[in-house]
């Protein structure tokens, strides 16, 4: 394990033994944010951003206390970081590594990151030039959804990468018992048709007779799936003409959440 500097000489310093969790946490950001700014305070790290498009926000929360190290010396310090630049220097974190990340006082505008191996007995050491990122504050609404569909990660990739190539969007349907996803193309139609089961998939909603349905993009969905590999179980949280919210649990550090606006008629 690197060892760790006192306090008094940083701004934020983030420790975990959870490498492979924020590798594949920032492996999947790079396909959806480019330039974005990383907000640390005494409870913990934030990502609120819009992609390119304007179609989709990301919103990450990780908890402070869930680090074997957390430390910020400010009510809020911004990191702001190009994602592809960081994920280059992260990607080789091996499934065994620590991670830490730190700005030091006497240098807030770099980044250094390190990642160890006790049993190989390595330390690697980067430093990544933070950004001076211009962004717009979006807040997150706290929404009671009318249905909520928990369902195996893997499965819901399969299934937006199968009918993708019926279609460029995908219908959701909820109701009481049963879940369906359809894709409406040119030259065919396909609809899979899931059920509540003892492994992982189960259906919410607040009432029986309601049926919840929205169109959204595979294009993005697709993307949103390379998440993946951070959790067995991906939440949906659907409402008639709202957009969809996909969770991701980060390990045990906090949760990823995408939100995706409907497509309409005239999309």
């Amino acid at each position: 394990m690197a060892e760790l500097d006192s306090d008094e000489n940083i701004l934020v310093q983030i420790h975990t033994v959870q490498g492979t969790t924020m590798k594949c946490l920032f492996e999947s950001l790079k396909e959806i944010l480019n330039d974005v700014n990383l907000h640390f305070d005494k409870h913990g790290m934030k990502i609120t951003a819009m992609d390119g498009n304007k179609c989709s926000c990301v919103h990450v929360k990780l908890d402070g206390d869930k680090f074997e190290k957390y430390h910020c010396c400010r009510d809020d310090v911004v990191a702001g970081v190009n994602m592809l630049s960081l994920f280059k220097l992260i990607k080789t974190i091996g499934s065994h590594d620590t991670v830490s990340f730190t700005i030091y006082k006497k240098t807030p505008f770099q980044l250094h990151i390190n990642f160890s191996n006790e049993n190989k007995n390595t330390s690697t050491d980067s430093m990544l030039k933070l950004l001076d990122i211009n962004e717009d504050i979006y807040r997150i609404p706290d929404i009671a959804f009318d249905s909520q569909i928990n369902m195996p990660s893997v499965d819901f990739q399969k299934y937006c990468r199968d009918l993708s190539v019926i279609s460029d969007k995908l219908i959701i349907k909820s109701s009481k018992n049963m879940l369906e996803l359809q894709a409406d193309g040119d030259f065919a139609s396909q609809c899979v048709r899931i059920k509540q089961t003892n492994n992982g998939m189960s259906i919410n909603n607040k009432k029986d007779d309601e049926e919840i349905i929205g169109q959204y993009a595979l294009k993005y969905l697709n993307l949103f799936t390379k998440s993946t590999n951070l959790s067995n179980i991906v939440e949906l949280y659907l409402m008639n003409s709202f957009p969809l919210i996909l969770v991701y649990y980060v390990g045990n550090l906090g949760k990823l959440q995408y939100c995706l606006a409907p497509k309409t008629k005239e999309d």
